[in-house]
């Protein structure tokens, strides 16, 4: 089975300069956990998660380390969320990877795998052309059981 078999081909993306607020709604509303950054010719840049925006946020949320327990700040985590229309999102964007719409499932998912990712892009001749999630090589699997 080929990576094009089993992408979601309606990825939605945003660009480097998306503020990181803009791409909270869009993973929240449309019920993600990436988005693929992309230039205007849909040259992938990187990706972000649910989980870089976490990371974005916690560093003024563990607030100090006291019995091997850290102490947790509300107030500053809620402040720091709210500086997030001013962070854009190739401050938090991390490398992405990627495999050609022609390579073999089995492909996406070692390096799924070996990379401890949760979603690969696919491409053909450097452009985004989908996006394969561990519950999509899952479903792949289930129809081959």
């Amino acid at each position: 089975m080929l990576a094009k078999d089993i992408m979601t081909t309606n990825v939605i993306t945003v660009n480097p300069d998306t503020s990181l607020s803009e791409a909270i709604n869009l993973l929240s509303e449309n019920k993600i956990n990436a988005l693929p950054v992309v230039d205007e010719d849909m040259k992938i840049l990187g990706i972000v998660t649910i989980g870089d925006i976490i990371k974005k946020c916690l560093p003024s949320y563990l607030d100090t380390l006291e019995d091997g327990f850290f102490l947790l700040n509300s107030q500053k985590f809620n402040s720091k969320t709210k500086d997030l229309r001013n962070v854009k999102v190739k401050e938090v964007m991390q490398k992405a990877y990627s495999i050609d719409e022609e390579d073999e499932m089995v492909h996406a998912a070692a390096i799924m795998v070996k990379k401890n990712i949760r979603h690969i892009l696919v491409q053909k001749n450097g452009k985004l052309r989908g996006i394969i999630s561990k519950i999509d090589i899952i479903r792949a699997i289930a129809k081959n059981t």
